[in-house]
């Protein structure tokens, strides 16, 4: 009876932790693209995709805002821009891209 009580508690435990695996899977990868083709191993269905902040070269305007204030902007904003893109990852090869 004991062995049975713990088997079950311990089958609970193992679908909570597949779960939450599954879960964080894709919060950290984005939400599965069923109709997305992976451009490395040609596979579909497999691709899952989210939004990201790339950094992109330096800023004009907050170089010419750095070269007014002697630098003290740069501590607020920074000098790289930031433009938003999709990030891309194959689930079958692993494989990353951004577009």
């Amino acid at each position: 009876m004991e062995t049975r009580v713990f088997l079950v508690m311990l089958f609970v435990v193992c679908l909570i932790l597949a779960l939450a695996i599954k879960a964080s899977r894709a919060s950290n990868f984005g939400a599965l693209n069923p109709a997305m083709v992976c451009p490395h191993c040609t596979s579909k269905g497999q691709v899952r995709t989210k939004q990201v902040t790339n950094k992109k070269g330096i800023s004009g305007g907050k170089a010419t805002a750095a070269v007014l204030t002697a630098g003290f902007s740069i501590l607020a904003t920074g000098l790289s821009r930031k433009e938003m893109a999709t990030q891309a990852r194959c689930g079958a090869c692993k494989n990353v891209w951004s577009f």
